[in-house]
């Protein structure tokens, strides 16, 4: 009987011991999951970005030594936010899609709808617009089940920019104002400024230039104010474009793509330029393998001789 009750304490003792253990790697996983997220966020630079994601990948560490599962989905959706801001797409879906997989078996109906919101964002950023509206529209649904009006803005907001992206705006423009709508008894200026932008963009992409400046001016703006400098180089892109193409104030939209740019290589992208295609571009002959050009030619003075140069 002594045995037996021995044997029966130093089982519980090892049990004890063992949860003790698990809940300091598990929580010296979280502290360094935190400071990656706080670096990540607020990085200015490609270094940056990739401190964070060797912290990530301590932190995984961590959490896959204690199989903790709901940490783990964390970890994997961060490290797809790295990849999708390393536009490694491929790579950025792999992650969330794994997160996806562990909040669906741990029954976290937030975490879904936050992984389902990131995994349109990358279909948007590959142009596949029809993928996007699925994922968003699957992330509504949970928001909605839930009652959580800022997921459910989000997720609208995402239809409404993939809408855009399919030149269906009055689609757009209907899912962004029932996202604007949503958001106004909240006071989340990031989904502000990315509902702004967004409109801003159906307004320029439908000729209503004053209207776009109207939305892109207070996106910008709100941007500036939370250090958004990712959305900020891309509300300045669409400036530029609108004071380009609305107003023809060839010096205002300089000015714009210049910040775009001088942004663009803050973050350690050093292969941006700025060029005319009516002229000879600064690249020597055979450069890159492929050249993307959208909402371009039609603009130039010479569209055959833009060709010429891109081809070369």
């Amino acid at each position: 009987m002594l045995r037996q009750l021995m044997l029966f304490l130093a089982t519980v003792t090892l049990l004890l011991l063992g949860s003790s253990w698990a809940m300091a790697q598990s929580d010296q996983g979280v502290e360094i999951l935190n400071a990656a997220k706080a670096i990540h966020q607020s990085a200015k630079s490609a270094q940056e970005i990739n401190d964070a994601f060797q912290k990530y990948l301590e932190a995984r560490s961590f959490f896959a030594k204690v199989e903790d599962s709901w940490q783990m989905a964390s970890v994997e959706q961060c490290l797809g936010k790295v990849y999708k801001d390393w536009a490694k797409y491929d790579e950025a879906l792999k992650h969330y899609e794994q997160s996806l997989k562990l909040c669906r078996d741990n029954q976290d109906k937030t975490g879904e709808c936050g992984v389902l919101t990131d995994i349109g964002e990358v279909h948007i950023l590959r142009g596949k617009f029809h993928e996007a509206i699925d994922s968003y529209r699957k992330a509504l649904e949970i928001a909605r089940q839930d009652e959580d009006s800022l997921a459910q803005a989000s997720a609208l907001n995402g239809i409404g920019q993939a809408y855009c992206g399919m030149s269906e705006f009055s689609l757009a423009e209907k899912h962004l104002y029932e996202a604007e709508q949503l958001v106004s008894y909240h006071d989340n200026s990031l989904i502000w400024a990315q509902i702004s932008h967004n409109r801003g963009k159906v307004a320029y992409e439908s000729g209503s230039y004053l209207g776009a400046v109207d939305l892109l001016e207070p996106s910008l703006e709100l941007r500036e104010n939370i250090g958004d400098i990712r959305g900020r180089a891309a509300t300045l892109d669409v400036l530029g474009l609108v004071n380009l193409k609305g107003y023809g104030l060839i010096a205002r939209a300089g000015r714009r793509f210049s910040e775009a740019i001088e942004f663009c290589k803050k973050r350690g992208i050093k292969n941006v330029a700025r060029a005319d295609l009516n002229k000879k571009t600064p690249f020597t002959s055979g450069t890159f393998d492929a050249v993307y050009s959208q909402d371009v030619l039609e603009h130039l003075d010479n569209d055959t001789g833009a060709l010429k140069e891109i081809y070369r």
